[in-house]
Protein backbone atom coordinates (compact mmCIF):
# COMPACT_ATOMS: atom_id res chain seq x y z
CA UNK A 1 0.00 0.00 0.00
CA UNK A 2 1.51 3.53 -1.06
CA UNK A 3 2.11 6.03 1.76
CA UNK A 4 0.37 9.23 0.97
CA UNK A 5 2.12 12.42 2.30
CA UNK A 6 0.17 14.89 4.34
CA UNK A 7 -0.37 18.39 2.66
CA UNK A 8 -0.60 21.80 4.09
CA UNK A 9 -1.25 24.81 2.38
CA UNK A 10 -0.27 28.29 4.49
CA UNK A 11 -1.20 31.72 2.98
CA UNK A 12 -1.35 30.70 -0.99
CA UNK A 13 -1.89 33.74 -3.40
CA UNK A 14 -1.73 33.77 -7.30
CA UNK A 15 -1.86 37.37 -8.67
CA UNK A 16 -1.74 37.79 -12.12
CA UNK A 17 -1.71 41.49 -14.24
CA UNK A 18 -4.91 42.28 -15.90
CA UNK A 19 -3.68 45.63 -18.02
CA UNK A 20 -2.58 48.12 -15.18
CA UNK A 21 -3.96 46.17 -12.13
CA UNK A 22 -3.20 43.24 -10.09
CA UNK A 23 -5.94 40.63 -9.76
CA UNK A 24 -5.79 37.63 -7.29
CA UNK A 25 -6.46 34.42 -8.57
CA UNK A 26 -6.35 33.10 -5.90
CA UNK A 27 -6.26 33.02 -1.80
CA UNK A 28 -6.09 30.02 0.12
CA UNK A 29 -4.97 31.38 3.90
CA UNK A 30 -5.13 27.68 5.84
CA UNK A 31 -5.43 24.35 4.57
CA UNK A 32 -4.52 20.83 5.81
CA UNK A 33 -5.36 17.39 4.24
CA UNK A 34 -4.76 14.23 5.89
CA UNK A 35 -2.78 11.15 3.80
CA UNK A 36 -5.80 9.19 2.19
CA UNK A 37 -8.23 11.96 1.91
CA UNK A 38 -10.57 12.21 -1.19
CA UNK A 39 -11.15 15.82 -1.77
CA UNK A 40 -13.67 17.88 -3.79
CA UNK A 41 -12.84 21.08 -4.51
CA UNK A 42 -16.15 22.52 -6.02
CA UNK A 43 -17.27 25.95 -7.31
CA UNK A 44 -18.19 28.10 -10.72
CA UNK A 45 -15.84 28.11 -13.50
CA UNK A 46 -13.70 30.53 -13.64
CA UNK A 47 -13.14 30.31 -9.34
CA UNK A 48 -9.50 29.26 -9.42
CA UNK A 49 -10.14 25.31 -9.19
CA UNK A 50 -7.89 24.64 -11.87
CA UNK A 51 -5.46 27.56 -10.46
CA UNK A 52 -5.32 25.83 -7.01
CA UNK A 53 -4.41 22.23 -8.51
CA UNK A 54 -1.15 23.45 -10.62
CA UNK A 55 -0.10 25.23 -7.28
CA UNK A 56 -0.57 22.01 -5.58
CA UNK A 57 1.75 20.25 -7.75
CA UNK A 58 4.07 23.07 -8.15
CA UNK A 59 3.30 23.87 -11.87
CA UNK A 60 2.74 27.41 -11.33
CA UNK A 61 4.79 29.59 -8.78
CA UNK A 62 2.50 31.83 -6.82
CA UNK A 63 3.14 35.10 -5.22
CA UNK A 64 3.55 33.44 -1.91
CA UNK A 65 2.72 30.99 0.21
CA UNK A 66 3.40 27.71 1.31
CA UNK A 67 2.70 24.69 -0.80
CA UNK A 68 3.75 21.57 1.95
CA UNK A 69 3.89 17.85 1.53
CA UNK A 70 5.00 16.15 4.38
CA UNK A 71 6.33 19.26 5.75
CA UNK A 72 9.02 20.11 2.84
CA UNK A 73 7.73 23.29 0.89
CA UNK A 74 7.57 22.53 -2.61
CA UNK A 75 7.76 25.99 -4.15
CA UNK A 76 11.07 26.28 -2.26
CA UNK A 77 12.85 24.27 -4.66
CA UNK A 78 14.55 25.07 -7.86
CA UNK A 79 12.48 23.51 -11.22
CA UNK A 80 14.66 20.55 -11.51
CA UNK A 81 13.75 19.73 -8.08
CA UNK A 82 10.14 19.87 -8.36
CA UNK A 83 9.83 18.10 -11.81
CA UNK A 84 11.39 14.75 -10.31
CA UNK A 85 9.85 15.05 -6.97
CA UNK A 86 6.51 15.11 -8.71
CA UNK A 87 6.79 12.63 -11.38
CA UNK A 88 7.16 10.29 -8.66
CA UNK A 89 4.45 11.56 -6.33
CA UNK A 90 1.72 13.19 -7.86
CA UNK A 91 -0.44 11.69 -10.69
CA UNK A 92 -1.64 14.33 -12.69
CA UNK A 93 -5.11 13.41 -14.81
CA UNK A 94 -5.92 16.75 -17.18
CA UNK A 95 -9.18 18.04 -18.06
CA UNK A 96 -8.20 17.93 -21.40
CA UNK A 97 -6.60 14.46 -20.93
CA UNK A 98 -3.39 15.61 -23.42
CA UNK A 99 -3.14 11.98 -24.72
CA UNK A 100 -1.71 11.44 -28.31
CA UNK A 101 -4.07 10.57 -30.86
CA UNK A 102 -1.54 8.46 -33.23
CA UNK A 103 -0.45 6.37 -30.53
CA UNK A 104 -2.29 2.93 -28.72
CA UNK A 105 -3.46 3.14 -25.06
CA UNK A 106 -0.77 1.31 -24.12
CA UNK A 107 1.65 3.76 -25.94
CA UNK A 108 0.26 6.26 -23.93
CA UNK A 109 0.13 5.11 -20.86
CA UNK A 110 3.89 4.26 -21.36
CA UNK A 111 4.78 8.13 -22.31
CA UNK A 112 5.84 8.96 -18.62
CA UNK A 113 8.91 6.92 -18.98
CA UNK A 114 10.17 8.57 -21.67
CA UNK A 115 10.67 11.71 -19.79
CA UNK A 116 12.76 9.82 -17.45
CA UNK A 117 15.31 8.63 -20.21
CA UNK A 118 14.81 5.41 -19.10
CA UNK A 119 13.46 2.64 -21.38
CA UNK A 120 9.92 0.98 -21.01
CA UNK A 121 11.06 -2.31 -19.44
CA UNK A 122 8.83 -5.36 -19.29
CA UNK A 123 7.54 -4.44 -15.57
CA UNK A 124 6.50 -1.05 -16.52
CA UNK A 125 4.64 -2.51 -19.65
CA UNK A 126 3.34 -5.37 -17.73
CA UNK A 127 1.78 -2.69 -15.04
CA UNK A 128 0.40 -0.30 -18.15
CA UNK A 129 -1.24 -3.44 -19.30
CA UNK A 130 -2.20 -3.93 -16.02
CA UNK A 131 -3.75 -0.71 -15.30
CA UNK A 132 -5.94 -1.00 -18.89
CA UNK A 133 -6.99 -4.18 -17.86
CA UNK A 134 -8.06 -2.54 -14.05
CA UNK A 135 -9.94 0.29 -15.64
CA UNK A 136 -11.71 -1.55 -18.74
CA UNK A 137 -9.94 -0.28 -21.64
CA UNK A 138 -9.35 -2.46 -25.15
CA UNK A 139 -5.55 -2.02 -24.86
CA UNK A 140 -4.91 -3.40 -28.42
CA UNK A 141 -6.92 -0.67 -30.09
CA UNK A 142 -4.45 1.19 -32.72
CA UNK A 143 -5.22 4.21 -31.58
CA UNK A 144 -6.59 6.92 -28.98
CA UNK A 145 -9.05 8.20 -31.29
CA UNK A 146 -10.74 4.63 -31.70
CA UNK A 147 -11.55 5.20 -27.92
CA UNK A 148 -15.21 6.32 -26.49
CA UNK A 149 -14.33 9.78 -24.67
CA UNK A 150 -14.65 7.60 -21.36
CA UNK A 151 -12.15 5.28 -22.24
CA UNK A 152 -10.21 7.90 -22.88
CA UNK A 153 -10.44 9.38 -19.59
CA UNK A 154 -9.26 5.60 -17.81
CA UNK A 155 -6.11 6.17 -20.22
CA UNK A 156 -5.61 9.19 -18.59
CA UNK A 157 -6.09 8.30 -15.01
CA UNK A 158 -4.14 4.84 -16.12
CA UNK A 159 -1.01 7.34 -17.08
CA UNK A 160 -1.52 8.92 -13.76
CA UNK A 161 -0.97 6.32 -11.88
CA UNK A 162 1.70 4.81 -14.06
CA UNK A 163 4.80 5.16 -11.37
CA UNK A 164 2.41 4.58 -8.59
CA UNK A 165 1.98 7.87 -7.04
CA UNK A 166 0.37 8.17 -3.72
CA UNK A 167 -1.39 11.85 -4.79
CA UNK A 168 -3.59 12.45 -8.02
CA UNK A 169 -4.89 15.65 -8.36
CA UNK A 170 -7.77 15.49 -11.30
CA UNK A 171 -8.90 18.04 -12.66
CA UNK A 172 -12.33 17.64 -14.13
CA UNK A 173 -11.95 13.87 -14.00
CA UNK A 174 -16.13 13.43 -14.91
CA UNK A 175 -16.56 16.88 -17.15
CA UNK A 176 -17.89 15.93 -20.67
CA UNK A 177 -18.89 11.90 -19.95
CA UNK A 178 -21.88 10.51 -19.85
CA UNK A 179 -23.60 8.92 -16.63
CA UNK A 180 -22.24 5.69 -16.42
CA UNK A 181 -18.74 6.89 -17.58
CA UNK A 182 -18.72 9.58 -15.05
CA UNK A 183 -19.70 6.91 -12.46
CA UNK A 184 -17.32 4.59 -13.64
CA UNK A 185 -14.09 7.36 -13.09
CA UNK A 186 -15.84 8.39 -9.50
CA UNK A 187 -15.90 4.82 -8.20
CA UNK A 188 -12.16 4.97 -9.27
CA UNK A 189 -11.34 8.06 -7.60
CA UNK A 190 -12.96 6.45 -4.62
CA UNK A 191 -11.31 3.18 -4.37
CA UNK A 192 -7.80 4.94 -5.17
CA UNK A 193 -8.52 6.69 -1.91
CA UNK A 194 -10.05 4.72 0.48
CA UNK A 195 -8.56 1.43 -0.39
CA UNK A 196 -5.28 2.33 -1.84
CA UNK A 197 -4.93 5.26 1.01
CA UNK A 198 -3.83 7.59 -1.90
CA UNK A 199 -4.76 11.28 -1.58
CA UNK A 200 -6.83 12.31 -4.27
CA UNK A 201 -7.64 15.46 -5.36
CA UNK A 202 -10.33 16.51 -7.87
CA UNK A 203 -11.14 19.88 -8.89
CA UNK A 204 -15.16 19.64 -10.48
CA UNK A 205 -18.67 21.18 -10.50
CA UNK A 206 -19.99 17.46 -11.43
CA UNK A 207 -22.89 17.43 -9.01
CA UNK A 208 -22.66 13.55 -9.32
CA UNK A 209 -19.17 13.13 -8.45
CA UNK A 210 -19.80 16.51 -5.54
CA UNK A 211 -22.35 13.86 -4.08
CA UNK A 212 -20.19 11.42 -3.49
CA UNK A 213 -17.48 12.91 -2.08
CA UNK A 214 -18.26 14.26 1.29
CA UNK A 215 -14.89 16.32 2.38
CA UNK A 216 -14.87 19.23 -0.05
CA UNK A 217 -14.28 22.74 0.09
CA UNK A 218 -15.35 25.75 -2.42
CA UNK A 219 -14.05 28.45 -4.37
CA UNK A 220 -15.94 31.61 -5.38
CA UNK A 221 -13.57 34.12 -7.16
CA UNK A 222 -10.33 32.43 -5.67
CA UNK A 223 -11.74 32.83 -2.05
CA UNK A 224 -12.63 29.73 0.04
CA UNK A 225 -16.09 30.21 0.43
CA UNK A 226 -17.06 26.93 2.26
CA UNK A 227 -15.32 24.27 4.00
CA UNK A 228 -17.47 20.68 4.49
CA UNK A 229 -16.18 17.99 6.40
CA UNK A 230 -13.65 19.87 8.83
CA UNK A 231 -12.31 17.19 10.28
CA UNK A 232 -9.94 16.34 7.54
CA UNK A 233 -9.70 19.78 6.41
CA UNK A 234 -8.31 23.00 8.70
Amino acid sequence: MVRAPALSVRNLRVVYSDRNAQVTALSVDALDVAPGTLLAVTGPSGSGKSTFLYALAGLLRPKSGTVAWDGRDLLAGSESERDRWRRHTIGFVFQDFHLLPELTPLANVLLPASFESVSAKASLKDRAAGLLERFGVPSKRKSIADLSRGEQQRVALARALLFDPPVLLADEPTASLDASAGEMVAQTLEDLAQREARTVIAVTHDPMLIERITTRFQLERGQVRQTESAKALA
